[in-house]
């Protein structure tokens, strides 16, 4: 395929809307068209691209949430076998099954256990003592084991939260790599560059009261931050992402400034190109603004 088609695929994968001005701007030259890109490399690229919907169903992705989330419930468990004091059998039994939802299946088990030593010692007139002691155990291991199951739905919860916002972020920051910045023609990381625009949409959204989340089209859409369940509106209107996204970014003079008979970005610095007119330069509150974005990311001047 050429790079034409190439950028299609991928500005698509990541949500950008490829009938913009802009893209179309960029798909419509024709020396791009020209330009023929190896499968072994369009292939890799179009693989390793990893969108939101990849990303909730990679196997290893799930795995490596699901594994950190587990992490605590197992240390949990351990130290509920030393607090109810139980055999070495019983420790060993436990402690070697790998399955974390095994491990409390068995902690029930042995509650069971313990509930069935009760009822036959009740029957066979077992002395009060014995009786108050298996109680004290059941009682014991029923904490244990509603604590157990608390925190494990706790810990899941708690990284199922980290997963959609990490999704968040990617989605974020797909969209803001097809934004043509102020700094495109200077030797700058493009990284450093999306970095500070991240920050300043984020920065935006806080300042608003906003909270950006998905929806379920893995869509973005603003909801207000004290209260989720409602959309994010001002001056009686829902807000769209794309809109802040822009007027964020405009705010921090981040992106390039285009005249309106010539789309294409002003270059930066350098001689004058277009005339006394000097549209051919950034201007200073521009070029102010980006330095003043990367100074707070701390990067070297």
């Amino acid at each position: 395929m050429n790079i034409a088609e190439l950028i299609t695929k991928l500005a698509s994968s990541v949500g950008i809307d490829t009938n913009t001005p802009e893209m179309i701007n960029v798909l419509s030259n024709a020396e791009i068209g020209k330009v023929n890109v190896p499968d072994a490399i369009s292939g890799k690229l179009l693989n390793g691209l990893l969108t939101v919907e990849a990303a909730k169903n990679n196997p290893e992705i799930k795995a490596h949430y699901v594994a950190s989330a587990l992490n605590g419930v197992d240390d949990k468990i351990n130290a509920a076998l030393d607090i109810l004091g139980l055999g070495d059998e019983d420790k060993s039994k436990i402690t070697g099954e790998k399955n974390s939802y095994n491990k409390i299946q068995l902690l029930s088990d042995t509650v069971k256990a313990k509930m069935q030593a009760l009822e036959s010692a009740k029957g066979k007139g077992g002395s009060n003592e014995d009786v108050e002691k298996l109680r004290s155990e059941i009682l014991t291991l029923n904490n244990q084991i509603k604590k157990l199951n608390e925190d494990h739905t706790t810990a899941l919860s708690q990284k199922e939260q980290e997963h959609n916002q990490n999704l968040l972020n990617l989605n974020i920051r797909g969209q803001l790599s097809g934004k043509k910045y102020a700094t495109d023609g200077l030797k700058i990381s493009k990284d450093l560059i999306l970095d500070s625009a991240q920050k300043a949409v984020f920065a935006a959204l806080e300042s608003k009261g906003a909270m950006a989340v998905l929806d379920g089209n893995n869509q973005i859409k603003l909801v207000r931050k004290d209260n989720p369940e409602m959309p994010f509106m001002e001056a009686n209107t829902v807000v769209n992402f794309q809109d802040l996204m822009d007027s964020a970014l405009a705010d921090q003079n981040l992106l390039a400034v285009s005249d309106p008979q010539d789309p294409s970005p002003r270059p930066l610095g350098g001689n004058p190109t277009l005339g006394d007119d000097k549209k051919g330069y950034v201007n200073d509150d521009a070029l102010a603004g980006i330095d003043a974005q990367l100074q707070s990311l701390g990067a070297a001047q």
